[in-house]
């Protein structure tokens, strides 16, 4: 039976933080922006994630994670049970510039947009704006190792308070009847593409069966008149997609869409419906393990009149406020990891040296050299190292024991029995 089915209670309001997922593809699409597009530009980038409703498996919740993958480049489509998120990275250049940023600073003006967008209506028009996630990394494409911080910011009002003073489970509220039909109808509200982590859900008392679901500039727009229609003839519920697998604490998303609400309703208290479950949990006749809930949340404020204060920052696997690092060495191919390695430093050259440096053009030439003695090894090297691909070589001697300490194109083994022909052996090694 669900905990939560009956339960009323008063408390100060917690909220279980969102956690992060990063799929290699997004580091390898990092990498290649670096060194096609980014080069040492640090300005931000807006890129995108998704989170989802958790899933159920065996009775148990699978907690949900905000997910970046390759697609975060771009506005790619998102299945109906995912939530899109909107984020900012800010991809540094030395692992110093990484732990010198002023992190506070950066959160802090994120913040600000979000409070700023509340203010001037732009967040009711789309929700969605009310949850963003911002991306600090430093990609070391020589090691493949990748430094990144994750936050998400929520703002907080120090003269404003949230109490939740009940908590109930959907389904001892709604009957079977207008759980079906709410489902039923979010599920058509996702498939046209309208967003779905944030609107209003209300009930009429005189057709309690049938549930009407509105966007938030909608209801907000005729929000006076609907304030004095309510009471009496239908109940309000503000609904929001919780990535919450707890069933004490909504999830992070419900920060910032309380501020909203009391925002623009200057409300003492609201009805909010956690959606924990999908329309395709419902549409398969599993209502007897739903895990929505409705909570009573209180709104206090005092007096005065503070400055938004944002917090966010993702703590690390120890638990501790901390950058995280991946070592993706073992994933890439070492020929791949050396000839990346080999174009970051022609890259490098060209980006702060030699603007007018055609790289392109170096890969694409070959080379015909004659000789593979001292020079020959040489110059073999440093046509290389110019990011040349294709050199032959042509010499018709043998590697003897003089040559490995002079020629570093051949080691000792090369000059054993004196049999191995120079050319082929530079040209393998």
């Amino acid at each position: 039976k669900n905990k939560t089915s009956g339960m009323a209670s008063t408390s100060a309001l917690k909220f279980q933080r969102l956690s992060s997922s990063v799929d290699v593809s997004f580091w390898h699409t990092l990498s290649q922006k670096k060194l096609e597009e980014f080069k040492l530009s640090t300005d931000p980038i807006t890129i995108h994630g998704n989170f989802s409703i958790p899933k159920i498996v065996s009775s148990h919740a699978i907690p949900s994670r905000m997910m970046v993958d390759e697609s975060a480049f771009r506005q790619a489509s998102i299945s109906e049970d995912q939530h899109k998120m909107n984020g900012l990275l800010v991809n540094v250049n030395t692992v110093e510039d990484f732990k010198k940023i002023d992190k506070k600073a950066l959160l802090r003006k994120e913040g600000t947009k979000i409070w700023k967008d509340i203010q001037k209506g732009i967040c009711r028009k789309r929700p969605d704006t009310l949850n963003r996630f911002l991306l600090l990394t430093f990609a070391n494409l020589k090691t493949h190792r990748f430094y990144y911080w994750f936050a998400f910011p929520a703002i907080i009002k120090k003269e404003l308070a949230y109490t939740m003073i009940g908590k109930k489970a959907i389904s001892s509220i709604f009957s079977d009847k207008f759980i079906n039909r709410f489902f039923e109808a979010m599920g058509k509200r996702q498939a046209t593409g309208e967003i779905a982590s944030h609107f209003v859900l209300m009930k009429d008392k005189k057709d309690a069966n049938e549930p009407k679901l509105m966007s938030l500039d909608s209801f907000f727009k005729g929000s006076d008149n609907k304030r004095k229609e309510s009471g009496e003839e239908r109940e309000v519920y503000f609904v929001f997609a919780d990535p919450s697998t707890v069933d004490e604490y909504p999830g992070w998303p419900l920060r910032n869409y309380l501020l909203l609400l009391h925002h623009e309703l200057k409300c003492n208290d609201a009805k909010i419906l956690c959606l924990r479950d999908t329309h395709q949990y419902v549409k398969e006749g599993k209502k007897e393990s739903l895990r929505s809930i409705v909570m009573s949340v209180r709104f206090t404020k005092s007096q005065g009149v503070s400055d938004p204060v944002t917090v966010g920052w993702e703590p690390n696997v120890k638990g501790k406020l901390g950058a995280r690092v991946v070592d993706l060495r073992s994933v890439f191919d070492p020929k791949t990891l050396a000839r990346t390695s080999a174009d970051l430093n022609l890259k490098l050259m060209r980006w702060r040296s030699l603007p007018s440096l055609d790289t392109t053009l170096l890969k694409n030439t070959k080379c015909l050299l004659l000789g593979s003695g001292t020079l020959g090894c040489y110059v073999a090297r440093t046509l290389l190292g110019w990011g040349i691909r294709k050199v032959s070589f042509v010499d018709n001697g043998k590697v003897s024991y003089s040559n490995p300490v002079r020629q570093p194109l051949f080691d000792y083994e090369d000059s054993i029995g004196g049999k191995s022909l120079k050319a082929k052996t530079a040209a393998r090694n």
